[in-house]
């Protein structure tokens, strides 16, 4: 269990929502409605295509029979019969030129019917004949890495989906797919290791990585029970969105992953006081408890009286109104005792 419920709507968030990661890995691989993000690539502008006679032969009249066959979508047979014809050409693609021709042409093809399996064959001969032109080299990795996601094959999709960051690609949350390519392949701390790069790169670079990134990579942590990394992602957090909310949320994740001492829960409890992150009375007196009626009198009856202010607890709770009696009673001596100190 989470510690809170506040920490429960951090720990919810995720780099992408279902529906919106859903709707960026369609839109990339071209099966949402209202268009497509994919699209046949250009070659890079170079010498005259090399092609082999064996393609060359296929390919000659192939563009044209796909055109006819975008007119016929619903004609399953003219479809089907283009769509073998691609096959042949992927198999008969020699050189590079042929490989990229025969990748633009399994891209179009794929089109016809949503045929994703097609598509990551189009995506790889095309990105494999070193032919893109570099500035869509990082878009046509993060096409693949899309298609692999998809697919469940969370290996090749963290290789495309590094290639395309590699490569400058920054569009789609490109770089929290691939941090979700290591979660969802069970690979918490190599994916935490990869977002925080990521999060890291957009600061230096002058522009905040979101919100929701901190929050997703501080729930994997916590999950994970990777005390570290959970520190590392709590400081990140209120150090970038520093809102009570995530205060609270960052607090409560180190304290119940961390095996802290009681003065160093007391110093953690005394920050979530100082950022006013209480959320649930369970911490006020937790607060209490550590701190001790009978050691830091004052420090139990103010902190007490905030928490019944706040509605949090009630001065008729048996922990409540016996921890303030202690208290109450010391106070005096306790005062007393404050020169000799000084």
């Amino acid at each position: 269990m989470f510690p809170n419920s506040q920490y429960s709507r951090v720990r919810s968030s995720r780099l992408l929502s279902r529906g919106a990661l859903a709707l960026a890995l369609a839109l990339a691989l071209g099966t949402a409605g209202g268009g497509s993000m994919l699209s046949a690539p250009a070659m890079a502008k170079d010498a005259a295509p090399e092609l082999s006679a064996g393609f060359r032969a296929i390919a000659a009249p192939l563009q044209k029979e796909l055109e006819e066959a975008k007119k016929k979508q619903g004609d399953a047979a003219t479809v089907a019969a283009v769509k073998a014809k691609v096959e042949a050409g992927l198999t008969a693609a020699q050189t590079p030129d042929d490989k990229f021709f025969a990748g633009n042409f399994a891209i179009q093809g794929s089109m016809l019917d949503n045929d994703t399996a097609l598509q990551r064959r189009g995506l790889e001969s095309v990105i494999g004949s070193g032919k893109l032109p570099a500035a869509d080299v990082g878009k046509y990795n993060y096409y693949l890495g899309a298609n692999a996601y998809s697919a469940k094959d969370f290996a090749t999709a963290r290789k495309a989906f590094g290639a395309a960051v590699a490569a400058g690609f920054r569009e789609n949350d490109v770089e929290a797919l691939l941090a979700e390519s290591y979660f969802t392949d069970n690979q918490a701390a190599q994916g935490l290791d990869v977002l925080m790069k990521s999060i890291e790169a957009r600061t230096a670079a002058g522009t905040a990585a979101p919100e929701a990134w901190y929050r997703r990579g501080l729930g994997v942590a916590y999950n994970a029970k990777l005390l570290d990394q959970a520190g590392r992602y709590s400081n990140a957090l209120v150090a970038a969105y520093p809102s009570t909310q995530n205060w609270s949320g960052a607090i409560s994740v180190v304290r119940t992953v961390g095996n802290f001492q009681p003065q160093e829960m007391l110093d953690l409890l005394r920050l979530m006081a100082r950022t006013k992150s209480f959320s649930e009375g369970s911490e006020y007196l937790d607060y209490a408890q550590v701190a001790d009626a009978r050691r830091l009198p004052g420090e139990v009856v103010k902190l007490l009286d905030q928490g019944i202010a706040a509605g949090k607890i009630k001065a008729a709770d048996n922990f409540v109104s016996e921890s303030k009696g202690i208290a109450n009673s010391r106070i005096a001596s306790d005062k007393a005792s404050l020169p000799g100190l000084e």
